[in-house]
């Protein structure tokens, strides 16, 4: 094959330019599609499991979860973003990536079952001997970073987050099922492995890419160049966000762990979500803008808009709402998390912009200002999550949500200047979803205080009332977000 053939044969790759708008507009519906679904999936599974397994066999999960998830930021070191981001591919560059993603998982697999046994005395958690070798299987088997980065390239947005659910509901049948029969924790990273394996298949026939090159160092040199300061930030953050769970496990005990971890985690629904759901979106559609300013500034703005409206909703809902959400979901056992659960929601929105403003940094190649910026967050948010400690994971919670809002000032605000993007815009397009919220809250509150009934009826009256007043409010007073994603003029 010639240069100039695989040239050619990479540009099927390539994002839609001159169907940009409605590439994107078609991504946020089928992202949203497929998390919403997803988002079910994990609520489903989450409360059989925790109903199933307990509070000290979450924490452990937790602590897993922590160097496992850890170790998959250096299984992509960045080279999906690079593949994503670059102007043109080549065949050298993308076997390189590949071949290092591949490595790479065997190398920290490896890493990982010969730490186990110290991680386990550290942490004084005896099953994680046998739980992070076993869940270390999932960094081998997960290949899919070249095809799964092509996809979202190509705005596939349906593919992607196709395969996202793949793995999600396979992992949630498996671990359910699994520990149905009688298994015990361990049942949760064979879910994810058998998730893995079989989303890793489906990317192949999904995308047709093979290797067909040998790696080569320049490709190497320039993945690395930008990717680099990609994998510095990503640990940086991973930390950040992480450190919380670390010294909770390590000072409080998986129980409080537990607890702290599974709040933590319903905080994180949302925000994960939408941020799968905006950046897989969004990182594409503004890379392809870099130099046409004003659309990449309105894509940016309604991206945020979207986000922070369904944000404030599930945020206010689930803040309402806790005692009767934790009590259906879970049980009276995992009653002692509510007040974190609460602290922990009204945070949402700041990490929900927080997040957005990534994907300014990376479409621009601005990875190096990106990582300066996240050594005074992630400093912010030690500090933060230090104090609070002393206070038990009910001061961590508050901790947490001081350093989310005053974080925004570090990140997000040098992101706009970034982007040529004013406080003023942003607030003139997010004035009405916080009216709206607040009006919301307080609905919200007097429906909790009137409400007296058995816990699944308190929080379907309560979720009810507090959502109709937010988007009522919404809609009345603020058409311009509905209109703008069907593409139409106020």
């Amino acid at each position: 094959m010639t240069e100039s053939t695989t040239s050619h044969s990479l540009e099927r790759w390539d994002p839609p330019r001159d169907d940009l708008g409605r590439a994107a507009r078609a991504g946020v519906r089928q992202t949203t599609l497929f998390r919403i679904l997803s988002l079910v999936v994990q609520f489903v599974s989450a409360a059989i499991l925790a109903r199933l397994l307990g509070p000290a066999a979450f924490g452990t999960i937790a602590l897993a979860t922590l160097v496992t998830a850890f170790a998959t930021i250096f299984n992509d070191m960045g080279i999906g973003s690079a593949i994503i981001q670059r102007k043109k591919l080549d065949e050298p560059t993308l076997t390189t990536a590949f071949l290092l993603n591949a490595a790479a998982g065997v190398v920290l697999a490896s890493a990982i079952t010969a730490a186990s046994p110290w991680l386990a005395d550290f942490f004084e958690s005896p099953d994680l001997r046998f739980i992070l070798p076993l869940s270390s299987l999932t960094l081998v088997l997960s290949l899919s970073l070249v095809q799964r980065s092509l996809l979202q390239r190509k705005m596939n947005f349906g593919a992607v987050m196709a395969l996202d659910f793949m793995y999600g509901i396979i992992s949630a049948i498996v671990s359910v099922v699994l520990v149905l029969l009688g298994m015990g924790v361990e049942a949760i990273p064979i879910g994810a492995i058998t998730a893995t394996a079989i989303s890793s298949i489906a990317a192949a026939i999904w995308c047709p890419w093979r290797p067909r090159r040998r790696p080569t160092w320049e490709s190497t040199k320039s993945l690395w160049g930008y990717s680099g300061h990609v994998l510095a930030f990503n640990i940086l953050n991973y930390w950040s966000k992480n450190i919380d769970n670390l010294l909770v496990g390590k000072f409080l005990g998986d129980v409080s762990l537990g607890y702290y971890s599974r709040a933590y985690n319903l905080m994180q629904l949302p925000v994960t979500n939408l941020n799968r759901v905006l950046s897989t979106v969004l990182f594409p559609a503004l890379s392809s803008l870099q130099t046409e300013k004003e659309r990449f500034r309105r894509g940016w703005l309604l991206s945020s808009q979207a986000g922070l409206a369904v944000g404030f909703w599930v945020a206010i809902v689930t803040a309402v709402a806790s005692p009767y959400l934790i009590e259906v979901l879970y049980g009276n056992e995992w009653l002692p998390m509510a007040t974190t659960l609460t602290i922990l929601m009204i945070a949402t929105p700041a990490y929900i912009l927080s997040s957005n403003a990534s994907p300014i940094f990376l479409a621009l190649g601005a990875t190096r200002l990106q990582f300066r910026l996240g050594l005074a967050t992630a400093a912010l948010r030690v500090v933060s999550i230090v104090i609070g400690l002393q206070f038990g994971y009910v001061g961590v919670a508050v901790g947490i949500l001081a350093s989310g809002y005053l974080n925004l000032g570090i990140t997000t605000w040098p992101a706009m200047r970034l982007a040529g993007i004013t406080v003023r815009s942003l607030a003139n397009s997010q004035v009405w979803i916080l009216a709206a919220a607040a009006f919301a809250a307080v609905v919200g509150i007097a429906a909790r205080t009137l409400t007296h009934f058995a816990p699944l009826i308190s929080l379907v009256l309560i979720g009810a009332t507090t959502s109709v007043a937010f988007f009522s409010a919404l809609f009345i007073f603020d058409k311009s977000l509905i209109s703008a994603l069907r593409n139409r003029k106020n």
